[in-house]
């Protein structure tokens, strides 16, 4: 795969861009903004698999008239996704704006609305027979996807591989108990942080909703705590909530999807979950690294003071 200042030729001429300008977009190694016939196109290499992008694309194409999620673009003779025999590549409409981050403004209050309000679209837009992602990590399933034969290569030496089976194990009780399956689903964002959150204005205003890469069909609130699991923490490097964020990001939620007293309690648990995914994933690829599990840690030795913060979210 070509990465940096163009994608490969095959590609470009497959969508019908080998004459047009293509720039690589700042921090990302494999996605390039061209100017195409159709306008502004996002080009971006997915993985090997091109059942995530039709599902994935299949998803947004059902949003994007009533939300601002990039929209798939059918340049690949009438397909928005080609597979070049190696790897899935995707066309989307590019999205003005800028990403927020970490920036003050807007407030999270601002993104926690934004995100409630694409749950109102998504579960709207959510068709009975859909599917869930192909090679989702849905959190219902995650004791049955690990791969333990990897687990030593991944973890370590140690009792980290223990920790991970017994924070499994409780994360299981709590979804059992707290009746998470019988919840409405739809198609979450599965990583809607303010690093993929867009906006524009002044003062500025969330505009766009990108790079769905982890969507998937959950419950909506397991998508408030994936905000949460970054946009929760003070700066990037902390590995601890900021609990006054956490107040904030789900009273603005709240006030345009009310939580409910389940999904309020579920909030932590999803939480959990969220790093658990993340061991998973590394555990599956035999990718050495523990760093989720400092966290969750802290989340486990926290809970309760997690509760209580997105508690206050839902009665301010």
């Amino acid at each position: 795969m070509a990465t940096g200042s163009r994608p490969p030729g095959q590609v470009l001429r497959a969508g019908g861009l080998d004459g047009a300008e293509v720039v690589p977009i700042s921090g990302h190694e494999r996605i390039w903004l061209a100017e195409g016939p159709r306008g502004p196109t996002v080009l971006r290499a997915l993985g090997p698999s091109s059942r995530d992008a039709a599902w994935v694309h299949d998803s947004l194409q059902r949003v994007a008239g009533a939300f601002p999620v990039p929209r798939p673009l059918p340049i690949f003779s009438g397909a928005s996704w080609w597979f070049d025999g190696d790897r899935a590549w995707e066309a989307l409409s590019w999205l003005p704006g800028t990403v927020v981050g970490f920036d003050p403004l807007p407030a999270l209050e601002r993104i926690g609305a934004f995100l409630a309000a694409f749950h109102l679209v998504a579960l709207e837009k959510h068709p009975r027979e859909l599917a869930p992602r192909p090679t989702g990590a849905r959190l219902c399933d995650l004791s049955s996807i690990v791969d333990w034969a990897k687990a030593p290569a991944a973890l370590g030496p140690g009792a980290a591989a223990a920790r991970m089976r017994d924070q499994l194990d409780r994360h299981d009780r709590d979804l059992r108990a707290l009746a998470y399956g019988e919840l409405a689903r739809c198609v979450i964002h599965g990583d809607p942080t303010a690093y993929n959150v867009l906006a524009d204005g002044d003062p500025p205003a969330p505009t766009g909703l990108i790079d769905f890469d982890l969507a998937d069909l959950e419950a909506p609130v397991a998508d408030v705590s994936f905000c949460l699991w970054r946009s929760g923490r003070p700066s990037k490097p902390v590995r601890r909530l900021d609990l006054d964020r956490v107040t904030a990001l789900v009273a603005g939620y709240h006030s345009v999807r009310p939580l409910s007293r389940r999904e309020v309690a579920l909030v932590p648990v999803c939480l959990r979950g969220r790093g658990l995914q993340m061991m998973m994933k590394r555990i599956n690829l035999g990718v050495q690294d523990v760093g989720p599990l400092a966290e969750l840690d802290w989340i486990d030795q926290h809970q309760g003071e997690i509760l209580d913060a997105v508690a206050a979210g839902v009665t301010e």
